[in-house]
């Protein structure tokens, strides 16, 4: 799997409330993913979860990390 398209949009026009953000894992301190994450849907309702990725490199064994 590689990333193939990254879309950055405006920080001001994104959600700030905690309902618009449901929960979103990647808010605080990028979800502790040391270059991307991604929230996705989680298995029950409402709740996401986060997927790190890689700019560079291969994500390491602790899912957070790269190294290359």
């Amino acid at each position: 799997n590689m990333l193939r398209d990254v879309t950055i949009f405006d920080r001001h026009s994104q959600p700030t409330s905690v309902q618009e953000l449901n929960h979103n894992p990647c808010v605080e301190a990028n979800g502790g993913c040391a270059h991307f994450c991604f929230a996705l849907p989680g298995s029950s309702l409402g709740v996401q979860s986060k997927k790190c990725s890689c700019a560079f490199g291969d994500l390491a064994a602790d899912k957070e990390n790269c190294e290359m």
